[in-house]
């Protein structure tokens, strides 16, 4: 698994280039709910151009731990 943070899917769709990540992960590539959850917010608002991340499997981050490690809410991305 290779596993792709919000800064990295970020910086390829600001490029218009999430294609170059894809061909590169392949079947491997894969983010967090969160990070997908940030990224969404980021589209949602008109920073980050619409973007096809079907291509990502997606892993549930589930633990109290785990979440703690993200600043996010239930509700999307909350910033400081």
């Amino acid at each position: 698994m290779i596993l792709l943070d919000n800064t990295v899917l970020t910086n390829f769709a600001l490029a218009c280039d999430l294609e170059l990540p894809c061909l590169f992960a392949g079947n491997k590539g894969a983010t967090t709910d969160l990070v997908l959850a940030e990224f969404s917010k980021g589209v949602n608002i008109g920073v980050l151009p619409e973007s096809d991340l079907t291509w990502l499997k997606i892993v549930q981050v589930r633990g109290r731990r785990e979440k703690a490690i993200f600043p996010f809410s239930s509700e999307g991305v909350r910033y400081r």
